[in-house]
């Protein structure tokens, strides 16, 4: 395995970027079924996606968004055991498989690529689409743009060395 990163956004949509710590990332998003109540079909969906994404990128490292709590009585059931069974099997597939995994809380990243951890997908402009076209990339699903942004910070915590160039001071224009 070399370098290679791999961040999720974990949600029904969840997003997803991915590449070398010293190259350019990939990313995008996908939609993970709606099933309601039926969390087994979900799971399934869920351990395909990941299977593949993990057999065809060989991460070294997987990195995703720390759970948060449940809003006391306000979250479903079902929503949140899918969500967190969107964090478990993750853990336990790379467990599996060798790889590194890095639970990261979102305030932490949020600061370090938007200045401020106290953001949210209502805000307009997005502070994260703000933050990633400061660093040359322009992202329109939150949920991808909300991986890239885990990316870029895993980089710099991962691979110092490799994250200046992420750094809107040092930017090179990207088409």
């Amino acid at each position: 395995m070399g370098n290679v990163i791999l961040a999720l956004d974990l949600a029904t949509e969840l997003g997803w970027a991915v590449g070398p710590a010293n190259g350019e990332p990939r990313f995008g998003h996908h939609i993970l079924p709606k099933t309601g109540d039926d969390i087994g079909h979900f799971a399934l969906a869920y351990d395909r996606w990941l299977r593949d994404m993990l057999i065809r990128e060989q991460p070294a490292v997987v990195v995703f968004e720390a759970p948060m709590p449940d809003t006391a009585g306000r979250t479903p059931m079902a929503t949140s055991l899918k969500l967190k069974g969107l964090c478990w099997h993750t853990e336990y597939l790379c467990a599996k498989a060798g790889i590194r995994v890095v639970q990261e809380p979102a305030a932490s990243w949020k600061k370090a690529i938007c200045g401020t951890g106290r953001i949210s997908k209502a805000m307009r402009p997005y502070p994260v689409f703000v933050a990633l076209e400061q660093r040359g990339f322009k992202v329109y699903n939150h949920n991808a743009a909300d991986a890239l942004a885990l990316w870029i910070h895993a980089v710099g915590a991962l691979s110092p060395r490799n994250a200046t160039r992420f750094d809107p001071l040092f930017r090179e224009v990207r088409a």
